[in-house]
């Protein structure tokens, strides 16, 4: 499978996801601002991400090396760039099935509480924010405590990916 057909498989439902929420928004809550709308769409966006690819990764995590599956394409695309996804290391397991199973429904609710205008709304996205950051943290940090050795030096995957 093609690099491009990888990126297709993550980045064109994103965006469709991401147009639909703008658009089932804009009637429901006309007092949005743009920033709000893009708000709410990527929680949706990011809740599915985090639930249907992080969690894919969790539960195949043995076998995606040797899958020719779409979402198997997709991490061993993203292994180029850290090679403890084909591991199944200590420290990503855990952390993706974390993401998979709380993180993916908290932007959910983080959605849902702006799609209902609820009081908590702002408390919900925090949740998940902070959760992210310490995630990303926690991510980075444990292998460049390590000198970065599962990494790819070269900055389209180190950067980019």
């Amino acid at each position: 499978m093609s690099v491009a057909a990888v990126f297709a498989t993550v980045l064109v439902p994103s965006a469709i996801l991401l147009a639909l929420g703008w658009r089932l928004i804009a009637p429901r809550r006309p007092d949005l601002t743009t920033a709000g709308r893009l708000t709410f769409g990527w929680f949706l966006v990011s809740g599915l991400i985090h639930i249907v690819l992080e969690g894919y990764y969790v539960l195949h995590h043995r076998t995606i090396a040797g899958e020719s599956f779409l979402l198997a394409q997709v991490w061993k695309e993203y292994a180029l760039s850290d090679s403890r996804y084909l591991t199944s290391d200590v420290f990503v397991l855990p952390m993706e099935a974390i993401t998979a199973a709380f993180d993916g429904p908290l932007c959910l609710v983080a959605a849902y509480s702006i799609w209902y205008d609820m009081p908590h709304y702002h408390l919900s996205q925090a949740v998940v924010s902070v959760a992210q950051i310490y995630g990303c943290i926690l991510y980075f940090a444990t292998t460049m405590l390590d000198g970065s050795p599962h990494s790819d030096p070269h900055p389209y995957y180190y950067y980019f990916y």
